[in-house]
């Protein structure tokens, strides 16, 4: 799997403040009737923590829809499966665009987002990283540390933050680090990334 890449950026949305993580290139296109079946780009995995994948057909300018920034808007030589992640709810319409003109659109309906963490340095046998949480209401997070540990990072209250949290490991080893949400009663995981501690 090729390793994703993200930028973040703030940006401002037609149905509110919002925050978009843009990916690179994930691969192939899956198996789908393009275009015979009349259609260019499709969501080929859900927005269940804000994270969407769309296949496209062919290449053009695929559009977020999380605001009208350029930063919002990709660039795709080639049709395959592309990545994005959203870090408000809402509901979003994805273009395809060739020119400036809409090939093919569709829609996502993010209900709710499980934040992002980003790795900023590793000292030894200690992990430094960033968390940028966009929560409202009763939604609790914690980094999971992948060796039984996690970390509290939790608000009940509509807004967004960023902050650093550290982790000392006992042992060598290869760790998944991830952030787990109770959103309103509803448990969701996300794996960020892996380190590797000697």
């Amino acid at each position: 799997m090729l390793k994703r890449i993200i930028v973040c950026l703030l940006t401002v949305s037609v149905l509110g403040l919002a925050a978009g993580c843009g990916m690179d290139f994930l691969g192939d296109s899956a198996s789908r009737a393009f275009p015979e079946d009349g259609r260019y780009i499709v969501v080929a995995e859900g927005a269940g923590d804000g994270w969407v994948e769309v296949d496209v057909a062919v290449g053009g300018t695929i559009h977020w829809g999380d605001s009208f920034e350029p930063e919002s808007f990709v660039n795709v030589s080639r049709g395959g499966t592309y990545g994005h992640y959203y870090e408000r709810p809402g509901v979003y319409v994805i273009q395809l665009l060739t020119g400036d003109l809409p090939l093919d659109m569709t829609y996502v309906a993010v209900k709710h987002v499980a934040g992002h963490l980003e790795l900023i340095r590793v000292d030894g046998s200690t992990v430094v990283v960033e968390w940028f949480g966009c929560g409202g209401l009763n939604e609790y997070y914690w980094i999971i540390w992948g060796d039984t540990n996690m970390t509290t990072v939790a608000h009940n209250e509509d807004r967004t933050w960023t902050t650093q949290r550290e982790h000392t490991y006992a042992e060598p080893g290869t760790y998944e680090i991830g952030i787990r949400g109770d959103i309103n009663g509803g448990d969701a995981y996300r794996a960020a990334f892996s380190v590797t501690i000697h």
